[in-house]
């Protein structure tokens, strides 16, 4: 049996003729992917920023967001951007749904990723570099981030892969991702397990 065919009791899928299909739904979740974990990380750390802003009125608009869309379960923000925004006129590619409906939801959860790191920062060290002369921005660019960075690593890769694995909803907007592209090859050749 060639090493393109996957058995499985009497079942068999030859992979050589379905790579392309494969292969153009890994690539559109790795860009579902990259797209909207970039646009997340940068709206949840000006999300952590207006948390941890002097001015109230920006403390409760980033509290509000957070504590919406957190809690919003991210299906029905899909549905909510795919079909909600099309509904008042704004009508978006599925890829750029996708990818705001990720950002939406993902930022509201690196802010308090970001915030937890940026309190993680002891107080001595912003006033050591107050001390030395530094401004507030200074003082935010070159004490205190660098040391937040290693503090909220693990906890953005961890949102990174979960990210990842949630592209799968995508597929309820028909996003051609990679599971896409196994609901198509299964509904063609019918051998579900296999794919």
């Amino acid at each position: 049996m060639p090493l393109a065919v996957t058995s499985f009791g009497p079942f068999h899928v030859n992979w050589i003729s379905w790579a392309p299909t494969v292969g153009d739904g890994i690539l559109k979740t790795v860009e579902f992917t990259v797209a909207s974990f970039a646009g997340a990380v940068l709206a949840g750390l000006l999300l952590a920023l207006m948390r941890e802003s002097p001015v109230a009125p920006l403390r409760w608009l980033a509290r509000i967001y957070t504590e919406i869309f957190k809690n919003l379960p991210l299906l029905t923000e899909i549905f909510l951007v795919y079909f909600g925004l099309a509904s008042l006129g704004l009508r978006l590619s599925v890829f750029e749904a996708g990818c705001v409906s990720l950002i939406v939801f993902y930022a509201a959860y690196l802010s308090e990723i970001f915030r937890g790191g940026l309190q993680g920062i002891a107080a001595g060290q912003r006033e050591a570099a107050h001390a030395l002369g530094l401004t507030e921005r200074e003082v935010l660019t070159r004490v205190v981030v660098p040391q937040a960075v290693r503090l909220v690593l693990p906890a953005t890769t961890t949102m990174l892969v979960d990210m990842l694995k949630s592209t799968s909803l995508l597929i309820t907007i028909s996003a051609a991702e990679l599971m896409t592209a196994g609901q198509l090859i299964a509904s063609t050749t019918f051998q579900a397990m296999e794919v």
